[in-house]
């Protein structure tokens, strides 16, 4: 899959000297980050256990 991105001089930068590493940092980087599910799993399991 191909993304276009803008992105400021700095961080560009940074990306750009990554070079072919860039996808797989991407990937481990993208790991961290809750989907909209996790987000709402942990929203609901705060919720129950306020009402305890």
């Amino acid at each position: 899959m191909q993304i276009i991105l803008e992105v400021p001089d700095r961080p560009g930068e940074k990306l750009q000297q990554l070079g072919e590493q860039l996808p797989e940092t991407l990937e481990r980087l993208l790991q961290d980050i809750p989907t909209p599910e996790t987000i709402s799993y942990q929203e609901d399991r705060q919720i129950i256990g306020n009402d305890s």
